[in-house]
């Protein structure tokens, strides 16, 4: 599975070795519905307590993205009119 969005590709990788322009061990947090990086054993769950990565995957997050991409995007998502049909989050 790969999600590709304005700013950032993620891809779902169950095999090695993972691509060296990539960070693996993100993972999906069943109680706060994030991806969180696994490897930081002294991360905190929103939800309360550790993180819960069951049944999650193991995602690579793609190293391609410059400051000046994140920017360029939210300044343009800033300016799209907001629409009725859009929803929460849209």
């Amino acid at each position: 599975m790969t999600i590709q969005g304005a700013a950032i590709t993620l891809s779902k990788k169950n095999v090695t070795p993972v691509p060296t322009d990539t960070q693996d061990q993100w993972k999906w947090c069943k109680k706060c519905h994030v991806l969180a990086y696994s490897a930081n054993a002294s991360s905190v769950c929103a939800a309360g307590g550790a993180h819960d990565y069951t049944g999650s995957g193991n995602y690579a997050i793609a190293y391609q993205v410059d400051a000046a991409t994140v920017l360029r995007e939210a300044y343009f998502k800033a300016l799209r009119p907001k629409s009725a049909s859009a929803g929460a989050g849209g």
